[in-house]
Protein backbone atom coordinates (compact mmCIF):
# COMPACT_ATOMS: atom_id res chain seq x y z
CA UNK A 1 0.00 0.00 0.00
CA UNK A 2 3.02 1.87 0.64
CA UNK A 3 4.60 1.24 -2.55
CA UNK A 4 1.18 1.99 -4.06
CA UNK A 5 0.62 5.95 -2.51
CA UNK A 6 4.70 6.42 -3.34
CA UNK A 7 4.17 5.51 -6.97
CA UNK A 8 0.85 7.94 -6.80
CA UNK A 9 2.73 10.79 -5.96
CA UNK A 10 5.50 10.34 -8.25
CA UNK A 11 3.08 10.21 -11.16
CA UNK A 12 1.03 13.37 -9.81
CA UNK A 13 4.86 15.28 -9.81
CA UNK A 14 5.58 13.98 -13.03
CA UNK A 15 2.36 15.52 -14.17
CA UNK A 16 2.99 18.58 -13.03
CA UNK A 17 6.86 18.88 -14.05
CA UNK A 18 6.48 18.81 -17.57
CA UNK A 19 3.59 21.32 -18.67
CA UNK A 20 5.94 23.44 -15.96
CA UNK A 21 9.14 22.84 -18.26
CA UNK A 22 7.50 23.18 -21.40
CA UNK A 23 5.67 26.58 -20.33
CA UNK A 24 9.62 27.73 -19.29
CA UNK A 25 10.78 26.62 -22.90
CA UNK A 26 8.21 28.04 -24.78
CA UNK A 27 8.79 31.34 -23.16
CA UNK A 28 12.63 31.12 -23.89
CA UNK A 29 11.92 30.69 -26.90
CA UNK A 30 9.37 33.21 -27.53
CA UNK A 31 11.92 35.79 -25.68
CA UNK A 32 14.61 34.45 -28.13
CA UNK A 33 12.26 35.49 -30.86
CA UNK A 34 11.23 38.84 -29.76
CA UNK A 35 15.40 39.62 -29.60
CA UNK A 36 15.91 38.48 -33.06
CA UNK A 37 12.70 40.29 -34.52
CA UNK A 38 14.09 43.26 -32.77
CA UNK A 39 17.80 42.68 -34.50
CA UNK A 40 15.76 42.22 -37.67
CA UNK A 41 13.82 45.41 -37.52
CA UNK A 42 17.43 46.95 -36.75
CA UNK A 43 18.85 45.92 -39.48
CA UNK A 44 16.41 46.80 -41.60
CA UNK A 45 15.99 50.39 -40.37
CA UNK A 46 19.66 50.34 -40.78
CA UNK A 47 19.43 49.24 -44.65
CA UNK A 48 16.61 51.82 -45.45
CA UNK A 49 19.07 54.35 -44.02
CA UNK A 50 21.73 53.18 -45.87
CA UNK A 51 19.37 53.38 -49.09
CA UNK A 52 18.15 57.08 -48.41
CA UNK A 53 21.93 58.12 -47.98
CA UNK A 54 23.07 56.71 -51.24
CA UNK A 55 19.84 57.74 -52.80
CA UNK A 56 20.73 61.53 -51.81
CA UNK A 57 24.21 61.03 -52.79
CA UNK A 58 23.60 59.60 -56.12
CA UNK A 59 21.01 62.78 -56.44
CA UNK A 60 24.00 64.99 -55.71
CA UNK A 61 26.42 63.15 -57.68
CA UNK A 62 23.63 64.11 -60.47
CA UNK A 63 23.35 67.50 -59.76
CA UNK A 64 26.66 68.16 -59.68
CA UNK A 65 27.53 66.92 -62.93
CA UNK A 66 24.83 68.59 -64.28
CA UNK A 67 26.50 71.58 -62.48
CA UNK A 68 29.98 70.43 -64.38
CA UNK A 69 28.29 70.83 -67.94
CA UNK A 70 26.77 74.01 -67.17
CA UNK A 71 30.24 75.51 -65.69
CA UNK A 72 31.75 73.95 -68.70
CA UNK A 73 29.74 75.05 -71.72
CA UNK A 74 29.11 78.34 -70.36
CA UNK A 75 32.93 78.90 -69.65
CA UNK A 76 33.37 77.70 -73.25
CA UNK A 77 30.87 79.85 -74.65
CA UNK A 78 32.79 83.07 -73.04
CA UNK A 79 36.43 81.75 -74.15
CA UNK A 80 35.30 81.45 -77.65
CA UNK A 81 33.91 85.04 -77.48
CA UNK A 82 37.09 85.88 -76.07
CA UNK A 83 39.01 85.03 -78.78
CA UNK A 84 36.84 86.60 -81.65
CA UNK A 85 37.41 89.37 -79.55
CA UNK A 86 41.37 89.19 -79.62
CA UNK A 87 41.66 87.33 -82.99
CA UNK A 88 42.94 89.81 -85.10
CA UNK A 89 44.59 91.64 -82.39
CA UNK A 90 48.98 92.05 -81.63
CA UNK A 91 48.45 92.94 -78.26
CA UNK A 92 51.26 91.30 -76.17
CA UNK A 93 49.06 89.06 -73.69
CA UNK A 94 47.42 85.95 -74.09
CA UNK A 95 43.84 83.88 -73.34
CA UNK A 96 44.64 80.80 -71.29
CA UNK A 97 42.42 78.32 -73.73
CA UNK A 98 41.10 76.60 -70.82
CA UNK A 99 40.11 79.03 -68.23
CA UNK A 100 39.88 82.14 -70.32
CA UNK A 101 42.47 83.91 -68.06
CA UNK A 102 44.56 86.68 -69.81
CA UNK A 103 48.25 86.20 -68.77
CA UNK A 104 50.52 89.60 -68.81
CA UNK A 105 54.27 89.16 -68.13
CA UNK A 106 55.35 91.07 -65.47
CA UNK A 107 57.95 92.52 -67.58
CA UNK A 108 55.13 94.03 -69.84
CA UNK A 109 53.91 95.44 -66.68
CA UNK A 110 56.68 95.99 -64.18
CA UNK A 111 60.14 96.70 -64.01
CA UNK A 112 61.99 93.48 -61.89
CA UNK A 113 61.08 93.45 -58.03
CA UNK A 114 58.94 96.16 -58.59
CA UNK A 115 55.19 96.66 -58.00
CA UNK A 116 54.43 100.20 -59.47
CA UNK A 117 52.66 100.01 -63.47
CA UNK A 118 55.02 100.96 -66.29
CA UNK A 119 53.47 103.97 -68.23
CA UNK A 120 53.37 101.75 -71.18
CA UNK A 121 51.74 98.57 -69.60
CA UNK A 122 48.65 101.40 -68.48
CA UNK A 123 48.23 102.06 -72.25
CA UNK A 124 48.14 98.13 -72.94
CA UNK A 125 45.46 97.48 -69.89
CA UNK A 126 43.82 100.91 -71.33
CA UNK A 127 43.45 99.34 -74.50
CA UNK A 128 42.77 95.31 -73.23
CA UNK A 129 40.53 95.26 -70.30
CA UNK A 130 37.32 97.54 -71.60
CA UNK A 131 37.47 94.72 -74.31
CA UNK A 132 37.76 92.04 -71.89
CA UNK A 133 35.31 93.49 -69.92
CA UNK A 134 32.85 94.18 -72.76
CA UNK A 135 32.99 90.17 -73.22
CA UNK A 136 32.18 88.87 -69.94
CA UNK A 137 29.14 91.29 -69.08
CA UNK A 138 27.31 90.81 -72.73
CA UNK A 139 23.94 90.06 -71.70
CA UNK A 140 24.54 86.38 -72.45
CA UNK A 141 26.51 86.13 -69.99
CA UNK A 142 26.58 88.96 -67.11
CA UNK A 143 24.57 87.49 -64.98
CA UNK A 144 26.86 84.34 -64.64
CA UNK A 145 29.54 86.25 -63.88
CA UNK A 146 30.55 86.09 -59.93
CA UNK A 147 33.77 87.55 -59.72
CA UNK A 148 36.88 88.93 -61.40
CA UNK A 149 40.65 88.36 -60.26
CA UNK A 150 43.44 89.75 -60.75
CA UNK A 151 46.61 87.35 -59.60
CA UNK A 152 49.61 88.38 -59.16
CA UNK A 153 52.39 85.41 -59.64
CA UNK A 154 56.54 85.47 -59.10
CA UNK A 155 59.16 83.09 -59.86
CA UNK A 156 60.77 81.05 -56.76
CA UNK A 157 63.58 83.68 -55.76
CA UNK A 158 63.52 85.30 -52.53
CA UNK A 159 61.65 84.07 -50.01
CA UNK A 160 57.57 83.24 -49.98
CA UNK A 161 56.95 86.29 -47.85
CA UNK A 162 58.96 88.69 -49.70
CA UNK A 163 56.87 86.99 -53.09
CA UNK A 164 53.54 87.10 -51.47
CA UNK A 165 53.90 90.84 -50.55
CA UNK A 166 55.45 91.74 -53.95
CA UNK A 167 52.79 89.70 -56.01
CA UNK A 168 50.15 91.30 -53.94
CA UNK A 169 51.35 94.77 -54.41
CA UNK A 170 52.01 94.22 -58.16
CA UNK A 171 47.89 93.01 -58.20
CA UNK A 172 46.57 95.78 -56.42
CA UNK A 173 48.33 98.33 -58.46
CA UNK A 174 46.39 96.63 -61.77
CA UNK A 175 43.57 96.81 -59.70
CA UNK A 176 43.51 100.34 -58.81
CA UNK A 177 44.45 101.28 -62.24
CA UNK A 178 41.73 99.57 -63.73
CA UNK A 179 39.27 101.34 -61.02
CA UNK A 180 40.87 104.70 -61.20
CA UNK A 181 40.84 108.09 -62.44
CA UNK A 182 43.81 107.53 -64.84
CA UNK A 183 42.20 104.80 -67.38
CA UNK A 184 39.36 107.54 -67.69
CA UNK A 185 35.88 106.25 -68.01
CA UNK A 186 34.76 102.51 -69.85
CA UNK A 187 31.32 100.69 -70.18
CA UNK A 188 30.85 98.41 -67.44
CA UNK A 189 33.89 100.12 -65.08
CA UNK A 190 31.04 100.94 -62.05
CA UNK A 191 30.06 96.53 -62.25
CA UNK A 192 33.63 96.01 -62.11
CA UNK A 193 33.97 97.49 -58.72
CA UNK A 194 31.40 95.05 -57.53
CA UNK A 195 33.24 92.03 -58.63
CA UNK A 196 37.00 92.62 -59.04
CA UNK A 197 39.20 91.76 -56.49
CA UNK A 198 43.41 91.52 -56.55
CA UNK A 199 45.07 87.97 -55.01
CA UNK A 200 48.85 87.80 -54.69
CA UNK A 201 49.75 83.74 -55.26
CA UNK A 202 53.99 84.41 -54.67
CA UNK A 203 55.53 81.12 -56.33
CA UNK A 204 52.97 78.81 -55.27
CA UNK A 205 52.01 78.44 -58.58
CA UNK A 206 55.14 77.91 -60.73
CA UNK A 207 55.25 77.89 -64.63
CA UNK A 208 57.93 74.75 -65.58
CA UNK A 209 60.08 74.36 -68.57
CA UNK A 210 58.58 71.64 -70.63
CA UNK A 211 61.89 70.37 -71.91
CA UNK A 212 63.44 70.36 -68.53
CA UNK A 213 61.36 70.55 -66.41
CA UNK A 214 63.28 73.23 -64.34
CA UNK A 215 61.07 76.62 -63.36
CA UNK A 216 60.65 78.81 -66.16
CA UNK A 217 60.89 81.95 -63.95
CA UNK A 218 59.88 84.68 -67.32
CA UNK A 219 56.53 83.01 -67.23
CA UNK A 220 56.61 81.89 -63.84
CA UNK A 221 56.57 86.16 -63.40
CA UNK A 222 53.19 86.83 -64.60
CA UNK A 223 49.84 88.52 -63.54
CA UNK A 224 46.81 86.63 -64.25
CA UNK A 225 43.07 88.05 -64.81
CA UNK A 226 40.61 85.57 -64.56
CA UNK A 227 36.61 85.34 -63.80
CA UNK A 228 34.66 83.19 -61.85
CA UNK A 229 31.26 81.86 -62.74
CA UNK A 230 28.02 82.15 -60.60
CA UNK A 231 27.51 77.89 -61.01
CA UNK A 232 30.77 77.08 -59.83
CA UNK A 233 30.15 78.74 -56.29
CA UNK A 234 26.89 76.14 -56.29
CA UNK A 235 29.38 73.27 -57.34
CA UNK A 236 31.65 74.06 -54.20
CA UNK A 237 28.82 74.10 -52.16
CA UNK A 238 27.99 70.67 -53.42
CA UNK A 239 31.19 69.62 -53.39
CA UNK A 240 31.08 70.39 -49.84
CA UNK A 241 28.06 68.55 -49.50
CA UNK A 242 29.33 65.25 -51.24
CA UNK A 243 32.31 65.60 -49.00
CA UNK A 244 30.73 66.35 -45.24
CA UNK A 245 28.09 62.77 -46.30
CA UNK A 246 31.31 61.12 -46.94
Amino acid sequence: MVNKSFRSLRNQHDDNFWPTFTDLLTGILLVILLIFLFYVMLENERLAALEEEIIDKQLLIEEQEEQIERITGLRTDIITGLQLEFESSDIPMEIDPNTGAIIFDSELLFDYGESALKQASKEQLQNIIPRYISVLYDDQFREQIAEIIVEGHTDDEGSFMYNLTLSQERAFSVVQYLLGEEIGTYEHKEQLKTDITANGRSWSNLVYDSDSGEVDPDKSRRVEIKFRIAYELDFDSLEHKLQSSD
